[in-house]
C-alpha cells in the first residue's frame, strides 16, 4: 500500500494495491482482501490471475464415488470401474475408500477390489453347511461341499430326499434304472444313444451327457419310448410317478435347472481367518483361527471342540466384519470406529478383525468412554486419529497389545465432514465446527478466521500436493474454496459441488454432482471463461468522508479478453466505471462517478485470461460530516 500526496493538494490521496489478498468475510480487513471471487487463482501471486481450465475425463459419466491408487477407481451406479474398465459391482451410493496392502476397500459395502487380479471380493464370508455331512474332531470340521441345489423348491413328491426311499420303499417296484449315453442322434429307427449303458440313477456320473429314462416294477417290466432327457452337469432330471398302479403305470420326468454346488471352502476362507461357528451346539465358537484348510476341511488349534462326530442340523461358519462408520489405513491395517469402539484389522489383512493369537499381527478392538459420536478418522504420521466434534482420540503404538489411546479436548471434525481431511506436508487440514483447521500434532490452528461468522458444512477435501481444496455448503449455497498454505490465503473458485476428490501424482481429479470427472488445472488458459474479483469494503482508515475521483488498473490482458470495473459507495447500486479490451498489457485509467461516501467497494469482472497487477484508487478527503 502506498500513501502519497498529489501535487500541492493535501486533501487528494492515492492508494494502490500491489499484493492481492484472499477471501475475507470478517470485519478485520486489509487493503486488497477479497469479499468474493470466481475462477481466479494465486499462481502468479502477488498478482491475481484467472485460473487454468479443467479437463473432463473421458469415459467417466454418472460417477457417484471416486478415488485413486496408481489408477483411478470409480463407482458408476452399481459398477466398479478401474482405469475406466468395469471390474465388479457394489450397491449404488456414496463410498469411503482405504487401501491396505493390495486391497482397495469400498465401504459401506464391506467389499474390496483386489488390485492384483482386479476383482471385487467380499470382506466377510458365510457358509452354511446344511444338508451336508458335517463331521467334527477335536480340532477340525469336515464337510461335503459338492451337492446339487434345485434352482426352484419342488415339493417332496417332485424331488424326494432320496431316490431309493421314494422308488424303493414307498413304492413296491424296483429302484428305477436309466440308460446313459455319451451322445444321441436320430435314425430311421428313432433316437439312438451312443455308447449306452444302464445303471441306477443314484450311480450316474456327474459328467454324463444324455439320459434315457426307464425303470422297472416288481414284475421287472421296462419302459422306453420317448423318455429322453438331455442332462448337462448343471441340470438334474426329476422322475415322477403319474399313475400309482403296480402293473399299469407310466414313469415320466421333468428337467430342472439345477446348478451343482461345487464350491470349495477355499472359495470363502483362508489360513489365518478368524471365524465364528454356530449351529453346532456345544461346539459353537465366537472366534476360532484357521490353521489349515482344504476344499472340504478346516483345521483349528488342538482341543477346540468338545463333541466329536457327525453333527445334525445347520452349521454355519462365518468370517465377520464389524459395521464400521468410518475407515482409514495406517501401518498396513484397516482402522475404523463404530459406537464407542475403535477397531484395527489384522496386519495386512482388512478382512479379519477377530484374530487374537497373542501375536504382533493380531487385530484388536479398543473401547473409549467419551460422549458423542465419532465424526471421522485418519492415519496420521505413526498414529491414527479418531475424531469427535469436540475431542480427539489419538492411537499410538507399533502393534497390539502396545496400542495406547490419548484423548485431547480440542476442536474436532464436524459431523458430515470426515471427507474434508487432507494431509499436505505432514499437516492435516479439516473442517470443524468453527471453520477449517490445521493439525500438526499439537493444538489445531484455525485457518479460516477470515470467514467471520459464516459456517460451512458437508466438507469434502482434496489436494494436488500444494493447495488444499474444500467443497462445502453454506446453507443452500455451495463453495469450492482453495487454500494456499505457503501464502496463507483463501480463494473461492466457483459453486461446484464435489462428491469425491482423487489425486494421481500431482494431478487432482474430482467427481462433481453432474456425475462427470474433471482434472483441476488440466487445461490451458480458457478464452471463454468468465471471472470476477470483488474487493472487500474499504473504509480507508482515515476520518472524514471521501470523494473518489479516479481508478487506475494495471493489467496483463491478451487479445480477445476484456475487463469491466464496477464500484459502489455506502451499499448503493453498483455503477460501471469502464471496460478495457485486451492488448497484451494495459494501464487503464477510469473515472469513478460518485459523490462523497464513507465505504467504497470495487468489483472487477472479465472474460478470458487476465492478470491484475495492481489497483490504485484516488480520492479527496472531505469533512467528517
Amino acid at each position: 500500500m502506498k500513501l502519497a500526496k498529489v501535487g500541492y493538494e493535501a486533501e487528494k490521496v492515492k492508494r494502490e494495491v500491489v499484493a492481492m489478498g484472499g477471501i475475507n468475510w470478517s470485519d478485520e480487513r486489509r487493503d486488497g482482501d477479497l469479499g468474493d471471487s470466481l475462477n481466479v487463482s494465486f499462481r502468479r501471486w502477488p498478482s491475481l490471475t484467472t485460473r487454468k481450465g479443467r479437463t473432463q475425463k473421458a469415459g467417466y459419466e454418472g460417477i457417484a464415488a471416486l478415488c485413486a491408487h496408481g489408477k483411478l477407481a470409480a463407482v458408476r451406479g452399481t459398477e466398479v470401474l478401474l482405469d475406466g474398465r468395469k471390474v465388479g459391482t457394489v450397491k449404488a451410493g456414496e463410498k469411503r475408500f482405504a487401501v491396505v496392502n493390495t486391497k482397495l476397500v469400498l465401504w459401506p459395502d464391506m467389499v474390496y477390489l483386489d488390485l492384483e487380479d482386479e476383482k471385487v471380493k467380499p470382506m466377510g464370508a458365510r457358509v452354511t453347511l446344511s444338508e451336508r455331512s458335517c463331521t467334527f474332531t477335536d480340532r477340525s470340521i469336515e464337510t461335503d461341499t459338492r451337492r446339487q441345489i434345485p434352482a426352484k423348491e419342488p415339493t417332496n413328491e417332485e424331488y424326494p430326499a432320496s431316490w431309493r426311499e421314494y422308488f424303493g420303499t414307498d413304492r413296491d417296484y424296483d429302484f428305477p434304472y436309466v440308460t446313459v449315453g455319451d451322445s444321441v442322434k436320430r435314425t430311421a429307427a428313432g433316437w439312438v444313444l451312443a455308447n449306452q449303458r444302464e445303471m441306477k440313477i443314484s450311480e450316474v456320473p456327474r459328467d454324463s451327457v444324455m439320459l434315457m429314462i426307464s425303470g422297472g416294477d416288481g414284475l421287472n417290466t421296462r419302459w422306453g419310448g420317448d423318455g429322453y432327457a438331455q442332462i448337462h452337469p448343471e441340470r438334474y432330471a426329476v422322475l415322477r410317478d403319474r399313475e400309482g398302479s403296480r402293473r399299469s403305470h407310466t414313469l415320466w420326468y421333468e428337467v430342472y435347472e439345477c446348478p451343482l454346488d461345487n464350491e470349495s471352502l477355499l472359495d470363502h476362507f483362508k489360513k489365518g481367518d478368524a471365524v465364528a461357528i454356530t449351529g453346532a451346539g456345544e461346539n459353537d465358537r465366537e472366534a476360532a483361527v484357521i490353521e489349515e484348510i482344504t476344499d472340504t476341511k478346516i483345521t483349528f488349534s488342538a482341543d477346540l471342540f468338545q463333541k466329536e462326530g457327525l453333527v445334525e442340523g445347520t452349521v454355519t461358519v462365518e468370517r465377520k466384519v464389524p459395521p464400521l462408520e468410518f475407515i482409514c489405513e495406517s501401518q498396513n491395517r484397516l482402522w475404523g470406529c463404530e459406537g464407542h469402539t475403535i477397531w484395527a484389522s489384522a496386519l495386512g489383512d482388512p478382512t479379519n478383525f477377530y484374530v487374537n493369537k497373542g501375536l504382533s499381527t493380531d487385530s484388536c478392538a479398543i473401547a473409549v468412554g467419551t460422549d458423542g459420536a465419532f465424526t471421522g478418522c485418519v492415519g496420521y504420521s505413526e498414529g491414527v486419529l479418531f475424531w469427535k466434534e469436540d475431542c480427539l482420540h489419538k492411537v499410538l503404538g507399533a502393534y497390539p497389545p502396545y496400542y495406547e489411546v490419548h484423548t485431547f479436548g480440542v476442536p474436532g471434525v464436524k459431523a458430515g465432514c470426515d471427507k474434508s481431511q487432507v494431509i499436505i506436508s505432514d499437516i492435516l487440514y479439516y473442517l470443524g465446527q468453527r471453520g477449517v483447521y490445521a493439525y500438526g500434532g499439537g493444538t489445531p490452528r484455525l485457518l479460516s478466521g477470515g470467514f467471520g461468522e459464516r459456517r460451512l458444512s458437508q466438507g469434502i477435501g482434496g489436494s494436488d500436493g500444494e493447495r488444499y481444496y474444500l467443497s462445502a455448503k453454506e446453507g443452500d449455497e455451495s463453495h469450492l474454496l482453495v487454500y494456499d498454505p505457503g501464502k496463507g490465503l483463501w480463494l473461492r473458485e466457483d459453486d461446484t459441488r464435489v462428491r469425491d476428490f482423487a489425486r494421481l501424482g500431482n494431478a487432482l481429479y474430482f467427481a462433481g454432482e453432474d456425475g462427470k470427472v474433471w482434472l483441476i488445472d488440466g487445461g490451458g488458459e480458457e478464452p471463454e471463461q468468465e471471472w470476477m474479483a470483488q474487493l472487500a469494503p474499504l473504509y480507508e482508515t482515515v476520518a472524514g468522508r471521501k470523494r473518489y475521483s479516479r481508478l487506475l488498473l494495471r493489467l496483463e490482458l491478451p487479445q480477445g479478453s476484456w475487463v469491466t470495473a464496477e464500484s459502489r459507495c455506502d451499499d448503493r447500486a453498483w455503477m460501471e466505471c469502464g471496460t478495457v479490451a485486451g492488448r497484451s498489457y494495459d494501464v487503464a485509467p477510469m473515472r469513478i462517478p460518485f459523490n462523497r461516501c464513507d465505504k467504497f467497494e470495487l468489483r472487477l469482472r472479465g472474460k478470458g485470461p487476465c492478470a491484475v497487477l495492481s489497483v490504485m484508487r484516488e480520492f479527496t478527503l472531505g469533512s467528517e460530516r
